[in-house]
């Protein structure tokens, strides 16, 4: 799914050929099985056009654009974000590289289903009192704090970014 989204994205931008797309994955491969079975799945649904340009002294190319339906069904994924999706980091960073194809009222609600996530996960890690004694794991406390504050600072991280958009999280 995050191959897709990514696929979709970059033809929002502009047409694109197979390789081009390809080369945009730089940081993340994509192997050729995995984008060219999407392109040709997004062209059979008429969320993408497939067009023929032939080349001088150079293999011919397919160009491929989004289209309405396209744009309609990327955001549909980006907005469909449930209480499980919130417990992945991936999934809820996926949305905020996104955003400009959200609302911000859609955008808040990933946001909001991200932090309680992140307090319950918070409420589930505290460190307990004589854990340690009971579990036989010296270094609980240790393990605890860093979980603690890794959820910190990603809290924190998400309300710089809330506030640079400017959307109401309270």
């Amino acid at each position: 799914m995050l191959s897709e989204i990514q696929i979709l994205t970059l033809l929002c931008g502009a047409p694109m050929h197979g390789y081009a797309i390809k080369q945009s994955f730089a940081s993340v491969p994509i192997n050729n099985n995995t984008l060219y079975t999407a392109l040709n799945k997004f062209v059979k649904n008429g969320y993408v056009t497939r067009e023929f340009v032939p080349q001088e002294k150079k293999s011919s190319k397919y160009m491929y654009s989004i289209t309405p339906e396209g744009k309609n069904y990327l955001h549909s994924i980006l907005v469909k974000f449930s209480r499980s999706d919130a417990a992945s980091w991936l999934e809820f960073l996926v949305r905020l590289l996104h955003a400009e194809h959200l609302s911000d009222a859609e955008l808040e609600n990933i946001v909001r289903l991200r932090l309680e996530y992140l307090n319950s996960a918070a409420a589930e890690n505290l460190p307990q009192k004589g854990v340690e004694s009971i579990t036989g794991l010296s270094n609980y406390q240790t393990v605890a704090e860093h979980i603690s504050q890794r959820i910190e600072n990603e809290k924190e991280f998400i309300f710089r970014f809330c506030r640079e958009r400017g959307l109401n999280i309270s």
